[in-house]
């Protein structure tokens, strides 16, 4: 039988896959097949968004885990820290309503890629204050150690003399540099919630809405649990950085468990916004709506006027705040997440404060510790309701035992602690004199904070403290310190400098 020959504009159609729409060509448009293809793919949106997502959490541990080189640093309290990782949580609150309403009816992967370059914008803007500040703010004068023997007790005055020019200057300069960084990284972490916002309120409904029924608590857990894969790897990376000079072509002449040590807290926040710069661009090339197979096109719709925007965003706001479900789902969030964003906030903190940790082993534990046990749990969650299938009564039980699981360990943490060190200026019947009778004439007001060890159990902020006149080099690490009038029962007291152990946390005899 003899075939139909097809016309010349047939044959072009054939050859260059355009058929302009028409039906009676069954091959697919090229597009279907071009590098674009990949992106019609939910594994591939996954990959990209968690990695985005993994990349947001690891900036928030991240930060925390420079929270105690950045009071060092910067000669901050806790307070003030505290208050910059609030700034985060204060960008999401004002921005999360308002956005995840406004791009839900837009291009989502489009709004995601953009909050992620915000996102990067606020991490690259932390590293501001080291580029134009670098190493100014490095004290030489943080323990009188670092030059050989602390002051030791002088009746005569000459203690004032450890109170230089330099020393001041270096000092008002430090007060003039906290007074403009603080409030930029106040404004910088402002940006990072604001960043934060976009890629997790709109990155789930994405999901949510390219996948089965069936298959959606499973994606969920999924994304929740790698979740928490970024503040365990936030934590490694500060571990990793702080190992590191906060000035990397310089040696400071001593480890990094030193008091003195102050680590690259501006490194890892490099290498965080550069890939999240990365994904940001390849989050731009997802359709609008991932489609498994090819439709035909939409009928086109007549233009329609519309309601004022804001009047319909009140109208659903209503509807939310009268749902009870959700409103008592929320307030059980909050409840949840205010000790566990306190504890994990100063958790390396607590370490270096009370199991005296060098920084990069509190991070260690941190990451470690808790947050991918949480990670671990979440994912079994997942799986357990995938395979499982339980109702709704089922899953709030569940969620109400682990909860109760989560509660009794939070009260544990409470009691969990070392006893505090024993300064002889706070011991019994001092406690309300800072200097004492014993070392009244030796005019210690002006001496570095340079803490020893004396063999009665205490232990003293300085040798001038502890009322000791000379001092003898015994080798490299270490100095004896006798005639020392403070302590009771003998005359020498030692203090070690540049060894693994920080002299910080030399336990005395009890």
């Amino acid at each position: 039988m003899k075939g139909v020959e097809a016309t010349p504009e047939e044959q072009e159609r054939l050859a260059t896959g355009n058929n302009n729409g028409s039906l009676d060509c069954k091959i697919p448009p090229a597009q279907a097949a071009g590098p674009r293809s990949a992106f019609h793919s939910t594994r591939v949106f996954m990959l990209v968004f968690l990695s985005g997502w993994v990349l947001q959490g690891m900036f928030l541990t991240y930060f925390v885990s420079v929270t105690t080189t950045i009071e060092k640093l910067f000669k901050v309290e806790s307070k003030t820290t505290g208050m910059l990782l609030a700034a985060t949580e204060i960008g999401q609150i004002c921005t999360a309503l308002f956005l995840t309403y406004l791009a839900g009816r837009g291009h989502r992967p489009r709004w995601i890629a953009c909050m992620m370059l915000v996102l990067a914008v606020g991490v690259i803007g932390c590293v501001v204050p080291h580029v134009l500040y670098g190493t100014r703010l490095l004290d030489v004068h943080l323990d009188a150690h670092r030059g050989g023997a602390a002051p030791v007790c002088h009746t005569d005055g000459t203690n004032a003399t450890y109170c230089d020019p330099y020393q001041i200057s270096s000092t008002k300069d430090r007060s003039s540099i906290t007074a403009v960084v603080i409030p930029w990284l106040f404004i910088c972490l402002l940006v990072v919630g604001v960043g934060q916002t976009g890629i997790a309120t709109l990155g789930i409904p994405y999901v949510d809405d390219n996948v089965g029924s069936r298959q959606s608590p499973l994606y969920i857990a999924i994304t929740i649990g790698i979740r928490v894969i970024g503040p365990a790897l936030g934590f490694l990376l500060g571990a990793l950085c702080t190992r590191v000079y906060v000035d990397p072509l310089s040696d400071p002449g001593y480890a990094s468990s030193d008091p003195k040590w102050v680590g690259a807290w501006w490194l890892g926040m490099v290498f965080i916004a550069g890939f999240i710069v990365v994904l940001s661009s390849l989050m731009f090339f997802f359709p609008r709506q991932i489609k498994q197979e090819l439709a035909p096109p939409p009928p086109k719709k007549s233009k329609e006027k519309r309601a004022p925007l804001f009047k319909d965003f009140f109208a659903t706001i209503k509807r939310q705040l009268t749902n009870d479900i959700l409103m008592w789902r929320t307030a059980s969030s909050v409840l949840h997440l205010m000790p566990i964003s306190g504890v994990y906030s100063f958790l390396p903190k607590y370490l270096e404060k009370q199991f005296r940790l060098p920084t990069h082993d509190a991070n260690l534990v941190s990451a470690l510790g808790g947050i991918l046990v949480m990670g671990l749990g979440i994912i079994t969650s997942g799986v357990v309701i995938l395979k499982l299938v339980p109702t709704a009564r089922q899953v709030a039980a569940w969620t109400a035992a682990t909860a109760a699981i989560y509660s009794a360990g939070m009260v544990m943490l409470m009691f969990v602690s070392c006893p505090e060190e024993s300064y002889r200026w706070l011991g019994a019947g001092a406690a309300d004199n800072y200097t004492m009778a014993c070392s009244a004439n030796c005019r210690c007001d002006n001496v570095s904070f340079s803490p020893i060890c004396g063999q009665d159990s205490y232990t003293y902020l300085s040798p001038c403290e502890a009322g000791c006149t000379h001092s003898a080099q015994l080798d490299n690490n270490t100095w004896l310190y006798q005639n020392c009038s403070c302590i009771d029962t003998a005359s020498v007291a030692a203090v070690t400098t540049n060894t693994s152990v920080s002299i910080l946390i030399i336990p005395a005899n009890r």
